[in-house]
């Protein structure tokens, strides 16, 4: 009996005390707790066990309490409780519009993702609750219910899978993402973020960022995004990244597209094929003004060579003013999140 009640209140403590160590705003409300109740009651239990017998303990403990705790009558005190209760359900339909969140307690209903895709529920080895695993996403699984915010802030915890090669090693974030092949991603490496711009499912890397700090794996990393415009501010252990999200068309050559494309290749591609069109163009207005034939023909032939060598490309537009929140991890990539709270940007 002994053993059982030592193993029940280890369980107990253990509990209290992960979620004390969360923030130094938990670890004081415990202190708090403790030294208002916690003491005293200690105190209060080691008199009455003097006098063994056990229903007297259980009367003298009912009685403590009815002392202390009396703060109603007993008539007003259930129509009090229902109200706060109203009150709290109203709030909580209120803010559903500007605010949302997900501690993955049960399914992945509120989340739209790929079939196929790693997407699990698994509980926390080293904190309380659970927490979402992703792993084998290509493609960005998002928040359903906010395809349609645009500016917001985003917070929640997250951990990097210990058992990955370093390069393997990252967290993938994405904003502004209107459906699962579009949306702006931070991958957070362990010294770096890399932002990419996904459009129609090629991924269009932006130039690395360097990180403040050295992230290390299996720890519980907390990351907060405020998105306002095209300025994306990320938070992590009180250092601020800024990122701003390009805003242009750019024209591919189709044989350079892949999953993946550095944005400076894509400018550069772009650049190429926007001087073939000038050069054709010029040639061909030149040809309609020569008095000679001969000249005439020869340059309406070198601009129709030149609109003949143009290859065929893409026009990328990228544009991110709204769409969901999400997360992606990629073939053997795996990370972990839990605590995921979303906030309209009034």
């Amino acid at each position: 009996m002994g053993n059982e009640t030592k193993k029940l209140f280890s369980k107990v403590f253990e509990k209290i005390y992960l979620w004390a160590m969360e923030s130094v705003f938990r670890s004081v409300i415990v202190l708090i707790v403790l030294i208002i109740f916690g003491i005293p009651l200690i105190a209060y239990l080691q008199e009455i066990v003097k006098n063994f017998p056990y229903i007297q303990i259980v009367q003298n403990l009912i009685t403590f309490i009815k002392e202390n705790f009396e703060l109603f009558d007993y008539i007003y005190f259930p129509l009090f409780i229902l109200i706060i209760i109203w009150l709290a359900f109203q709030y909580k339909e209120i803010n559903k519009t500007k605010a949302t969140s997900d501690s993955f307690k049960t399914d992945l209903n509120k989340w739209n993702f790929q079939s196929g895709s790693g997407w699990t529920i698994q509980k926390c080895t080293n904190a309380i609750g659970n927490m979402l695993s992703v792993t084998n996403s290509n493609y960005p699984g998002t928040l359903k219910s906010v395809y349609s915010w645009y500016d917001y802030d985003i917070s929640f915890l997250a951990k990097i899978g210990k058992q990955n090669s370093d390069e393997l090693q990252n967290l993938g974030v994405f904003v502004r993402s209107e459906n699962n092949l579009n949306g702006v991603m931070l991958q957070i490496t362990k010294t770096h973020v890399r932002p990419h711009l996904l459009y129609e499912g090629t991924y269009i890397l932006d130039s690395e960022i360097q990180l403040p700090t050295v992230l290390k794996e299996e720890d519980w990393i907390k990351v907060r995004l405020i998105v306002k415009g095209n300025e994306i501010e990320l938070w992590l252990f009180g250092h601020k990244i800024l990122y701003k999200i390009p805003n242009e068309v750019i024209n591919v050559d189709n044989n350079k597209l892949g999953r993946t494309i550095a944005l400076k290749d894509a400018r550069k591609s772009h650049d190429e094929i926007d001087k073939l069109q000038i050069k054709a163009i010029n040639l061909y207005q030149e040809s309609r003004s020569e008095a000679s034939k001969d000249e005439k023909e020869k340059k309406f032939k070198e601009a129709k060579r030149i609109f003949d060598s143009i290859p065929a490309y893409t026009k990328i537009i990228l544009e991110y003013q709204k769409g969901s929140v999400g997360f992606r991890q990629a073939g053997d990539e795996h990370s972990f999140y839990r605590n995921v709270v979303v906030k309209k940007c009034e």
